[in-house]
């Protein structure tokens, strides 16, 4: 009030310490209305930059979750087609004959058809093989053991695909050899050099322990690691880096594996075409286990994991809905594959969270209510460590 008294006296040219009440008060409200407004303002423009923050916020969100799922249709969705596409044709191939009913002309056309989704699967394979840093990144980010369970997956198809009858029996007998449960064919673990050297010695003398090692039958489809890469190779259309991969169609393989003019296409596949057609040949399955070792244990085994790959890439049953068609035939056991559960769970919460776009704060769910917000809030925490929310 001394301060305005002041003012006003040097305003009216006057130094009489009365002033008019009203005047003072009119003064005194002026001044706290601009005071006021000032503070108003600066509580507003705060607010504006938390909004903006957090709209930032959430459009980076929206940004990592796109492109986590344009990673998934990048490859896991044709990946887990061409293993569909795969398991039932060894499915059939075992249970239903497939081969044998009709003529010439049909068993060799199923003959092919089975070439080319073995082909089909090893060219989703490379792409997998390929898009590697990315999938790193998809799954590593502050997560690093994410990024395992599909490579493991992977690893043990191809272990499979490529091991001699040794190193299957090897495998095998980790458990009965007093080497703790037998690990995932994808994880396993590299003998000490002391193992190794006794195995080959047993060997060399005639009395090496694993049964049915001496079997001497045939067991078809083992493809080297080198001529699997080589296969997929072949069978990819898109350039690295693609937005899309895409592989050979079946008519466009069929077309290469017939014409005259490219006998070297055809010299690729007569290995698993002559494989194949051996089993085309082999008689009925008559419920043998893949051990001791016959002619249907890299098809038995090979079904098996073509299983665990659909239930690791297909959790919901979208692909496959029954159930019953995920059946392992005569399964083999061995620990799990690492960090499954959270594998499954994020790809199911990137999968939800797809269907509409992320909203900002209050957003109502898809069905007009707070619970369907709560449930995406709850599916976007479980992705922190994916949309990097630690780094914000």
């Amino acid at each position: 009030v001394d301060v305005i008294t002041n003012m006003t006296s040097s305003v009216f040219g006057t130094s009489s310490p009365k002033l008019d009440f009203a005047l003072l008060s009119t003064l005194v409200l002026a001044t706290s209305s601009v005071v006021g407004t000032y503070a108003s303002g600066l509580s507003v423009e705060k607010k504006k930059a938390e909004l903006a923050m957090e709209l930032e916020r959430e459009r980076r969100r929206d940004s990592q979750l796109r492109e986590l799922q344009s990673v998934i249709a990048r490859y896991r969705g044709p990946l887990l087609e061409s293993a569909v596409d795969l398991e039932q044709r060894l499915w059939h191939a075992i249970v239903d004959r497939s081969f044998e009913q009709g003529d010439e002309k049909h068993i060799e056309l199923e003959i092919q058809y089975m070439v080319f989704c073995v082909a089909q699967f090893l060219g989703f394979v490379e792409v997998v093989r390929r898009e590697g840093p990315r999938e790193v990144s998809f799954l590593a980010a502050d997560n690093p053991q994410g990024s395992d369970t599909l490579f493991i997956m992977i690893e043990a198809i191809r272990f499979v695909l490529c091991a001699s009858p040794e190193s299957l029996m090897a495998w095998w007998s980790q458990e009965e050899q007093g080497r703790g449960a037998r690990n995932h064919p994808g994880a396993r673990r590299r003998r000490e050099p002391l193992e190794i050297i006794r195995d080959k010695k047993s060997a060399t003398e005639g009395t090496y322990s694993h049964e049915g090692l001496n079997s001497r039958e045939y067991i078809p489809l083992r493809l080297s690691r080198g001529f699997q890469r080589a296969i997929g190779t072949m069978m990819i259309l898109t350039d690295f880096g693609a937005s899309r991969h895409y592989t050979l169609s079946y008519g466009q393989f069929f077309e290469r594996l017939n014409d005259e003019a490219s006998p070297n296409w055809r010299t690729w596949f007569a290995d698993i075409t002559k494989d194949v057609a051996y089993l085309a040949k082999a008689g009925l399955w008559e419920g043998e286990g893949p051990f001791p070792l016959n002619k249907w244990t890299r098809v038995l085994l090979l079904q098996q994991l073509l299983v665990e790959l659909i239930d690791l890439l297909d959790p919901d049953c979208i692909r496959i809905t029954q159930t019953d068609r995920r059946k392992r035939l005569m399964p083999v056991e061995y620990q799990p594959l690492p960090n499954i559960e959270r594998y499954q769970r994020n790809l199911m919460d990137i999968a939800a969270l797809g269907s509409t776009p992320l909203g900002v704060g209050g957003e109502k769910g898809s069905s007009g209510g707070t619970n369907g917000d709560g449930q995406r809030q709850k599916r976007l925490a479980g992705l922190d460590d994916l949309l990097g929310a630690k780094n914000k």
